[in-house]
Protein backbone atom coordinates (compact mmCIF):
# COMPACT_ATOMS: atom_id res chain seq x y z
CA UNK A 1 0.00 0.00 0.00
CA UNK A 2 1.31 3.52 -1.01
CA UNK A 3 0.00 6.50 0.05
CA UNK A 4 -1.76 9.08 2.69
CA UNK A 5 -4.68 9.03 2.53
CA UNK A 6 -7.37 5.91 3.43
CA UNK A 7 -11.42 5.99 1.59
CA UNK A 8 -13.93 4.56 2.31
CA UNK A 9 -17.19 4.02 0.40
CA UNK A 10 -20.57 3.71 1.83
CA UNK A 11 -23.90 2.45 1.70
CA UNK A 12 -25.56 5.41 1.05
CA UNK A 13 -22.92 7.05 -1.50
CA UNK A 14 -20.88 9.29 0.83
CA UNK A 15 -17.27 8.72 1.22
CA UNK A 16 -14.74 9.39 4.13
CA UNK A 17 -11.35 9.94 3.92
CA UNK A 18 -8.51 9.96 6.69
CA UNK A 19 -5.22 11.29 6.27
CA UNK A 20 -2.39 8.88 7.64
CA UNK A 21 0.29 11.47 8.00
CA UNK A 22 -1.65 13.77 10.39
CA UNK A 23 -4.13 11.97 12.66
CA UNK A 24 -6.11 13.49 14.89
CA UNK A 25 -6.62 12.27 18.29
CA UNK A 26 -9.89 10.06 19.28
CA UNK A 27 -13.06 11.30 19.76
CA UNK A 28 -13.62 11.75 24.04
CA UNK A 29 -16.94 13.64 24.00
CA UNK A 30 -19.35 14.87 21.48
CA UNK A 31 -22.12 17.06 21.73
CA UNK A 32 -24.88 17.53 19.15
CA UNK A 33 -26.46 21.29 18.95
CA UNK A 34 -29.82 21.70 18.32
CA UNK A 35 -30.06 23.12 15.00
CA UNK A 36 -28.85 19.36 14.24
CA UNK A 37 -26.49 20.42 11.75
CA UNK A 38 -23.20 21.14 13.88
CA UNK A 39 -21.48 19.50 17.05
CA UNK A 40 -18.86 20.03 19.25
CA UNK A 41 -16.32 17.73 19.07
CA UNK A 42 -13.62 17.14 22.36
CA UNK A 43 -10.35 14.89 20.76
CA UNK A 44 -7.78 13.49 23.15
CA UNK A 45 -5.11 15.91 21.50
CA UNK A 46 -6.60 18.63 23.29
CA UNK A 47 -8.78 19.83 19.74
CA UNK A 48 -12.13 21.35 20.56
CA UNK A 49 -14.07 22.33 17.50
CA UNK A 50 -17.66 23.13 16.23
CA UNK A 51 -17.98 20.94 13.37
CA UNK A 52 -20.78 21.08 10.73
CA UNK A 53 -22.45 17.68 10.33
CA UNK A 54 -23.34 18.47 6.56
CA UNK A 55 -19.40 18.92 5.29
CA UNK A 56 -17.41 17.33 8.58
CA UNK A 57 -15.62 20.48 8.57
CA UNK A 58 -14.64 22.81 11.33
CA UNK A 59 -17.05 25.84 11.57
CA UNK A 60 -15.30 27.42 14.70
CA UNK A 61 -11.94 25.91 16.40
CA UNK A 62 -12.15 26.93 19.94
CA UNK A 63 -8.96 24.62 20.68
CA UNK A 64 -6.12 23.45 18.53
CA UNK A 65 -4.88 20.21 18.94
CA UNK A 66 -1.47 19.48 20.40
CA UNK A 67 0.68 16.85 18.15
CA UNK A 68 1.55 13.95 20.72
CA UNK A 69 -0.65 14.50 22.95
CA UNK A 70 -2.93 12.34 24.76
CA UNK A 71 -5.25 13.40 27.24
CA UNK A 72 -7.90 10.56 27.72
CA UNK A 73 -10.00 12.14 30.48
CA UNK A 74 -10.97 15.69 28.47
CA UNK A 75 -14.36 16.34 28.33
CA UNK A 76 -16.64 19.67 27.58
CA UNK A 77 -19.92 20.92 28.91
CA UNK A 78 -22.58 23.47 27.16
CA UNK A 79 -24.63 25.87 28.46
CA UNK A 80 -28.57 25.23 28.00
CA UNK A 81 -28.76 27.99 25.72
CA UNK A 82 -25.67 26.80 23.54
CA UNK A 83 -23.75 29.69 23.91
CA UNK A 84 -20.71 28.93 25.84
CA UNK A 85 -18.96 25.45 26.46
CA UNK A 86 -16.66 24.79 28.88
CA UNK A 87 -13.26 22.37 28.45
CA UNK A 88 -10.21 21.51 29.92
CA UNK A 89 -6.87 23.13 29.44
CA UNK A 90 -5.31 23.67 26.11
CA UNK A 91 -1.69 23.55 25.42
CA UNK A 92 -1.01 27.31 26.38
CA UNK A 93 -3.21 26.58 29.76
CA UNK A 94 -2.91 22.92 30.61
CA UNK A 95 -4.24 23.41 34.46
CA UNK A 96 -7.38 25.68 33.33
CA UNK A 97 -10.96 25.08 32.55
CA UNK A 98 -11.70 27.71 29.72
CA UNK A 99 -14.87 28.84 28.64
CA UNK A 100 -15.30 29.40 24.89
CA UNK A 101 -18.16 31.66 23.08
CA UNK A 102 -19.63 28.86 20.36
CA UNK A 103 -20.24 31.23 17.40
CA UNK A 104 -17.13 33.18 17.27
CA UNK A 105 -14.35 30.70 19.40
CA UNK A 106 -13.64 33.77 21.42
CA UNK A 107 -12.12 32.62 24.63
CA UNK A 108 -14.71 34.42 27.41
CA UNK A 109 -12.92 32.63 30.47
CA UNK A 110 -9.87 31.04 31.56
CA UNK A 111 -10.08 29.37 35.33
CA UNK A 112 -6.35 28.34 36.79
CA UNK A 113 -7.26 24.99 38.34
CA UNK A 114 -4.54 24.58 41.62
CA UNK A 115 -3.14 21.54 42.03
CA UNK A 116 -2.93 22.08 46.18
CA UNK A 117 -5.76 23.66 48.22
CA UNK A 118 -5.95 26.93 48.94
CA UNK A 119 -6.26 26.48 52.83
CA UNK A 120 -2.45 26.64 53.33
CA UNK A 121 -1.58 26.95 56.65
CA UNK A 122 -4.09 25.04 58.18
CA UNK A 123 -4.89 21.27 58.90
CA UNK A 124 -6.77 21.36 55.00
CA UNK A 125 -3.36 22.18 53.38
CA UNK A 126 -3.10 19.02 51.52
CA UNK A 127 -6.61 18.35 51.18
CA UNK A 128 -6.65 18.73 47.06
CA UNK A 129 -9.27 20.63 46.06
CA UNK A 130 -11.83 18.51 43.41
CA UNK A 131 -12.98 19.56 40.07
CA UNK A 132 -15.84 18.01 38.50
CA UNK A 133 -17.57 18.79 35.08
CA UNK A 134 -21.20 17.40 34.17
CA UNK A 135 -22.90 17.94 30.74
CA UNK A 136 -24.10 20.69 32.07
CA UNK A 137 -22.12 22.32 35.88
CA UNK A 138 -19.19 22.82 36.69
CA UNK A 139 -18.40 21.87 40.32
CA UNK A 140 -15.26 22.57 42.75
CA UNK A 141 -15.26 21.00 46.21
CA UNK A 142 -12.35 21.95 48.83
CA UNK A 143 -12.84 18.93 50.76
CA UNK A 144 -13.04 21.82 53.91
CA UNK A 145 -15.58 20.95 56.39
CA UNK A 146 -16.69 24.14 59.23
CA UNK A 147 -17.90 22.62 62.56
Amino acid sequence: MQGNVVLNGTKSGGLWGWDLHRPAGAVLDIHMLSDCRRAVVQRSNGELRVVDLRTSKPVVELMPGAAKRYLPNLRCAIDKYESVVVAGGDARRPLAVNSFNLQDGRCVSSLEVQLKSGHYGTRYENTPEIWALSRNELYICSGRVDK
